[in-house]
C-alpha cells in the first residue's frame, strides 16, 4: 500500500514539474489534410464583458501566429477554417475532500481551497463539413495574474505554446 502511495505521489510531482502551471491538451482528425486549408476567420464563442479586451488580444494573436503559419486571415465572410475559442476565468473556494487510510477504515479529511484558475478552449471548424478538425485547450493557475494587466506580448507567448502542434506534421 505504502509504495502505491509513493509511485502516485512521485507521479503527481513529475507531472506537476513538467507543466510548468500550465496544462495543454491537444487532437486532431488525422484524416484531415491540413495543407487544404488557406484562410480561416477568428471568433470569441463568449462574450463576457470583463474578458472583451483580452479576447481581442487573443483573436489578434492567433490572425499573427496563423498568418506567419502561411494562412490568410479573412475578417468575414467565408472561411475555409472557422478558429473559435472560450476563455474562462474561476476565482473562489472549492471544497477538496482527502482520503487517508486509517487502520480498518479510511479517514475523510475535507479542506477549502482557494481556486483561480484560467480555461482557455480552442476548436478549429472546417467551413465545408461543419465539424472539428482540431482542437486544443489549457488549463492555468491564475493566482497572482492581474487580467487588467495581462500583455498582448503574454497572450503572444501563450498562445504559441497552444499551437505548437498546429498543423499537425
Amino acid at each position: 500500500m505504502m509504495k502505491t502511495i509513493g509511485i502516485l505521489l512521485l507521479s503527481l510531482i513529475l507531472t506537476a514539474c513538467a507543466s510548468g502551471g500550465r496544462n495543454i491538451q491537444q487532437s486532431h482528425d488525422e484524416s484531415i489534410n491540413f495543407a487544404d486549408f488557406k484562410s480561416f476567420s477568428v471568433e470569441a464563442v463568449q462574450h463576457m464583458e470583463e474578458l472583451n479586451a483580452v479576447n481581442d488580444m487573443i483573436t489578434a494573436a492567433f490572425v499573427q501566429q496563423l498568418q506567419a503559419k502561411g494562412m490568410r486571415y479573412v475578417k468575414s465572410g467565408e472561411a475555409d477554417l472557422y478558429v473559435r475559442f472560450a476563455t474562462k476565468v474561476t476565482s473562489g473556494q472549492e471544497m477538496k475532500a482527502e482520503y487517508i487510510p486509517a487502520g480498518k477504515g479510511v479517514y475523510t479529511r475535507y479542506n477549502m481551497e482557494a481556486v483561480n484558475e484560467g480555461e482557455f478552449l480552442v476548436n478549429m471548424v472546417d467551413n465545408r463539413t461543419k465539424k472539428v478538425v482540431w482542437k486544443a485547450s489549457s488549463i492555468r493557475d491564475m493566482a497572482g495574474v492581474d487580467i487588467g494587466k495581462i500583455s498582448q506580448e503574454k497572450i503572444n507567448e501563450g498562445l504559441s505554446r497552444v499551437l505548437e502542434g498546429f498543423p499537425p506534421q
